[in-house]
């Protein structure tokens, strides 16, 4: 068979509208998290770096380089699971325009979902915002504890508290801004093909 009629066999597929990329959750949470997880590394590394180079026989200037290096690690695995996650299964192929119809209509958000995803991310946010001064000191606490000459208990119970709650806020806040900006996209991409024509090829 020649590859011109390869090319003609395989055109249809893509011209009938049984293909369609489609948005999976995760990663609007993913890029907040590794965000946050850079903060707090940029937070610990004089602290640590300090207290580590005595301990390691090493400069504080090699410290602050492993984190440096550890941070680039972390976000290639960062960057490299949501690629995993979002091309895993894209594009979806259908063997019909009804069946790519049906596949929209049931991962599309409900009105239910949008709330407790604005709830999530109001909540959240806010106590996020509120204890984000005081995580940062905590985590700073924790620093100290884990190179310095200060044990476990002489964390204050306040240090434990901000940084439940303001892990528990974040969690929270990621969670449901994630959940509505992927449930956005879904809306939209629900508009283009069964709010206008559902023959027509999704892009």
């Amino acid at each position: 068979m020649s590859t011109g009629a390869v090319t003609d066999e395989r055109q249809p597929a893509r011209q009938d509208g049984r293909w369609l990329l489609y948005p999976e959750y995760g990663l609007i949470d993913a890029i907040l998290g590794y965000a946050m997880f850079y903060v707090v590394v940029s937070t610990v590394t004089d602290p640590m770096a300090e207290g580590l180079a005595g301990v390691l026989g090493v400069g504080p200037e090699a410290i602050r380089t492993w984190f440096a290096i550890g941070l680039w690690v972390i976000l290639g695995f960062t960057v490299l699971g949501q690629l995993t996650t979002q091309l895993k299964d894209n594009p979806h192929r259908f063997s019909s325009a009804e069946e790519r119809r049906a596949f929209i209509e049931r991962r599309a958000p409900s009105p239910l979902r949008y709330l407790g995803a604005i709830l999530a991310t109001a909540v959240g946010g806010t106590i996020a915002w509120l204890l984000i001064d005081e995580f940062l000191i905590a985590i700073v606490s924790v620093a100290i504890v884990i190179v310095g000459p200060v044990t476990i208990t002489g964390l204050s119970l306040w240090t434990v508290v901000w940084l439940v709650c303001f892990s528990v806020g974040f969690g929270l806040f990621t969670f449901g801004l994630d959940r509505l900006v992927i449930g956005l996209v879904r809306d939209l991409i629900a508009i283009a093909v069964i709010g206008g024509n559902p023959d027509a090829p999704t892009a």
